[in-house]
């Protein structure tokens, strides 16, 4: 499907159109692919559980919270945990979805991240489905039968839940909401990019291992209803659209196995057309396999040696071109 053609046959070649088709593209991924996002909640708040000032030797600050939402009059409550740069003023901040509530973990170095000036709100899924469960209260109250072919799947779910974190951490003293991100690895990377294109305060999309292609069909609680009666595309160069003209950050490991490397090239080539709308550039690059790394206005790639891992190096590449990019624009 062409990005820029609209459903009225015309090309969306202005910014203000593509805006238009933006929308278009929301209502086909809802209908299509990941079903239709949930309203924000009649009320939403949240409780600090525990604080360590202590994070890091000092440098940073671990807090616990429990998020209180609230649907129908029904309470729901939901960890989350977030560390922040001990010092004065608004931080860059990212919400990372992650596999467990380990502050740091395998995929998290919350240390090295802080001590870089940035701030982490952390949401896991062994929070979201505890004990190994594959039932969520909450999310049974938002989707109680999945009868509607666009009812959400558990994608959609955990981009609701992404941006109820984000409702939060924006509202803080020392988050910059101007400089907020997001992110997620392999499975959760999907989350994270429906996250970032539906909600459009989120500056940084990073994708970790995204893995473009087919890995998630034989799993149709991820999805859509519709999507199981369709012809299995997920239509990843349309969901990256949605995060145009915003900052997509891609990360890939060459010995992945899972994610079809000419997929992912194609989906990242299709965003030059409509970042030039915006007088921004993307990246042209090649079907490669040896590790190299391609940066733009709005788009970073790296294709990096070994296999899929939310290292160290990884996030401090990302983080690289963040510093980079924000340094570019404040001249």
């Amino acid at each position: 499907m062409d990005i820029l053609k609209m459903k009225s046959g015309n090309i969306a070649d202005t910014k203000e159109k593509f805006n238009k088709r933006r929308e278009e593209i929301k209502n086909f991924l809802a209908s299509e692919v990941y079903g239709r996002i949930p309203a924000k909640p009649e009320h939403l708040g949240a409780d600090i559980e525990s604080e360590d000032r202590g994070f890091g030797g000092g440098i940073g600050i671990l807090r616990s919270f429990k998020l209180r939402i609230t649907l129908d009059g029904e309470v729901f409550n939901l960890p989350f945990r977030s560390v922040v740069p001990s010092g004065e003023g608004k931080h860059p901040t990212i919400i990372y979805i992650g596999y467990d509530s380990a502050i740091p973990s395998k995929y998290l170095p919350a240390e090295e991240i802080v001590e870089r000036g940035y701030g982490i709100f952390s949401l896991s899924l062994t929070d979201i489905f505890p004990e190994g469960s594959k039932q969520n209260k909450l999310f049974k109250r938002l989707v109680p039968i999945r009868k509607r072919k666009d009812s959400p799947g558990q994608i959609a779910l955990l981009a609701w839940l992404i941006s109820r974190i984000a409702d939060y951490a924006a509202h803080q003293s020392y988050v910059d909401e101007f400089k907020l991100g997001v992110a997620g690895h392999g499975l959760l990377a999907r989350a994270a990019l429906v996250a970032g294109g539906y909600d459009e305060r989120f500056n940084y999309v990073i994708l970790n291992s995204l893995e473009f292609g087919q890995k998630y069909l034989s799993r149709p609680e991820l999805f859509a209803k519709c999507f199981a009666d369709g012809d299995g595309e997920c239509f990843d160069d349309l969901a990256l659209a949605l995060c145009v003209p915003r900052t997509l950050i891609v990360g890939a490991a060459t010995l992945d196995v899972i994610s079809e490397r000419e997929k992912e090239f194609y989906a990242l080539n299709a965003l030059n057309a409509p970042l030039t709308l915006f007088e921004k550039s993307g990246i042209k690059a090649d079907c490669k396999e040896e590790e190299f790394t391609a940066a733009g206005d709005s788009v970073f790639y790296r294709l990096r040696d070994g296999t899929p891992y939310f290292s160290r190096r990884d996030w401090n590449a990302y983080m690289d071109y963040i510093d980079s990019k924000e340094a570019k624009n404040a001249k």
